[in-house]
């Protein structure tokens, strides 16, 4: 495989992951409204005494449903919380290893996550586990978290693959990582 054929299959991967973790987090955000929309009417509802029972279970299971669908974009886009406090004074090279080295730490965190999200959605399966009030099934929310968390591993395997190509010289770094090493 030439450079050029690598360049375009990379950049390929990085374009079809942007439109997944885009869609991703706009799943995440409809799940967040339907549970802002359901507190809304339990808290209309209880003016009147007539609250929406389990309002709580339905609400959790969205909430949680949308925080793992934002785990990739997040990610995707840097917006994930850095603590460059040690690594701020290092060379721009050491700086990129440690990038290099940190996000494949991640990227095992994540996938140990991923698997026990996947074991536990297993698990509230074979049981049928429920909510308490309403008996929902908790098994989709596990489902909805094991498969965006799946894409949230692969797109910090992709960011540690450009990690490390910005550590080899293989690419520049991405433009607001420049402007923040020149300002910092």
């Amino acid at each position: 495989m030439n450079e050029h054929h690598g360049k375009a299959l990379y950049d390929r991967i990085g374009q079809g992951l942007a439109r997944l973790s885009h869609w991703l987090g706009l799943i995440g955000g409809v799940f967040m409204i339907a549970a802002m929309m359901t507190l809304v009417v339990h808290v209309i509802g209880n003016v009147f005494g007539a609250p929406i029972l389990g309002a709580d279970e339905i609400v959790e299971l969205l909430i949680g449903a949308s925080i793992f669908c934002f785990l990739a974009p997040t990610h995707l886009k840097g917006a994930n919380i850095v603590v460059d406090y040690f690594s701020k004074p290092l060379p721009p090279a050491m700086r990129n290893l440690a990038d290099v080295i940190m996000t494949l730490v991640f990227a095992l965190v994540a996938a140990l996550l991923t698997w026990r999200l996947y074991v536990g959605g297993l698990s509230a399966w074979d049981r049928n586990k429920q909510s308490m009030f309403l008996s929902l099934p908790e098994w989709p929310t596990y489902l909805v978290g094991a498969i965006a968390c799946t894409v949230w591993v692969v797109v910090i395997l992709y960011t540690t693959w450009t990690s490390l190509r910005v550590f080899l010289g293989i690419q520049p770094p991405a433009a607001s990582e420049e402007r923040e090493h020149i300002d910092g």
